[in-house]
């Protein structure tokens, strides 16, 4: 609820939907189909147990993370628990889960666009999914598929955009790569915002900082007692 009042303006943000809502599919301007989701009163109950299911499982290690993640994904839609931005949110829990899983590249690439060139897909395996929960028999195999395809598009993307530059990456100094973490975590980072969280001595993080800097990874606003940093 907190995270929903953060991104969006309505005058309901952070709170569960009152009356019922269904997911609208879209692509090009054009509307693909809606999908049915959970009654409101059905609304607080089911999250719960979606969070706590999430919580254990990817704690106990039951399932490759990326699976457990894209249960995740397709449930939350399932319900769309807010009246609005439904999709919007989940898209910044994905980053979350998956950051709290290990995939330390997920905030350099974005997966809005993978969603969005996969919105057809993403329909037709939520539709398959709810016929299946209908029939007795739950099947996810293609909604597994498309997940697991928005994440390989995503990659792809990155790498693309790396370009020449992916050794280099992989080469960096362990300071670096956790310094690029905490920049990218932060629309505006300080030094001592990074000095207290990778817990390096000023001096050397400074001197990354500017190697960073002069091969275009981060960027240096303000001067002297203001200066702060970003992901270029």
């Amino acid at each position: 609820k907190t995270l929903h009042m953060t991104l969006c303006k309505d005058a309901d943000r952070g709170q569960f939907k009152t009356a019922q809502n269904t997911l609208t599919f879209e692509q090009n301007g054009m509307e693909i189909g809606t999908l049915e989701t959970t009654p409101p009163e059905d609304t607080s109950i089911l999250i719960q147990k979606l969070l706590e299911w999430t919580h254990k499982n990817l704690h106990q290690k039951t399932s490759h993370p990326l699976l457990i993640i894209g249960l995740f994904t397709a449930i939350f839609l399932q319900i769309a628990p807010f009246t609005n931005h439904n999709r919007k949110l989940v898209i910044l829990l994905i980053n979350v889960l998956m950051l709290k899983s290990g995939y330390r590249y997920v905030p350099f690439a974005s997966l809005d666009e993978s969603m969005e060139a996969r919105t057809f897909q993403m329909y037709e395996a939520l539709i398959d999914h709810q016929n299946s929960l209908e029939a007795g028999a739950p099947e996810w195999s293609a909604w597994i598929k498309c997940f697991l395809d928005i994440l390989i598009d995503q990659k792809n993307t990155l790498l693309a955009t790396l370009g020449q530059n992916t050794n280099t990456i992989s080469e960096m100094p362990a300071l670096s790569i956790a310094i690029m973490d905490v920049v990218a975590a932060q629309k505006r980072t300080t030094m001592r915002d990074i000095m207290r969280q990778t817990k390096g001595r000023r001096s050397t993080i400074k001197l990354r900082l500017q190697e960073l800097i002069d091969k275009n990874y981060i960027k240096r606003h303000g001067a002297g007692r203001s200066v702060w940093y970003s992901l270029v």
